[in-house]
């Protein structure tokens, strides 16, 4: 067994880091964008929303909080669900859009 000339942790070999390669490949390949907004409090509700009906979500914020930028291509966050889950996540996700676009009922 190999070891890190700096740390001493074990290395892993050639057959070792191509399967975790793949397993990491396998992994990222499983889940699919499918909610985008500039705000990560919305991300944040959206992703209630979603684990609250049993789908997993991972969410990818690309917000350059340094500068502040709430909006545009510097304040980004995307929403990814497994690949099994994304039409019941897209009809959730559609469900609210509809819900926050039409206007209140009155009784």
């Amino acid at each position: 067994m190999e070891l890190c000339p700096d740390c001493t942790i074990p290395l892993l070999d050639d057959d070792e880091a191509r399967r975790l390669d793949k397993a990491i490949d396998d992994l990222q390949s499983d889940w699919l964008h499918v909610y985008t907004t500039s705000t990560e409090i919305d991300a944040r509700m959206m992703e209630s929303f979603l684990t609250s009906a049993g789908i997993p979500t991972h969410v990818l914020l690309q917000i350059d909080t340094t500068r502040q930028f709430t909006m545009g291509g510097l304040a980004i966050a995307k929403i990814f669900v497994r690949n099994s889950d994304a039409d019941d996540a897209l009809a959730i996700i559609r469900d609210i859009e509809r819900r926050r676009n039409s206007p209140d009922e009155l009784p």
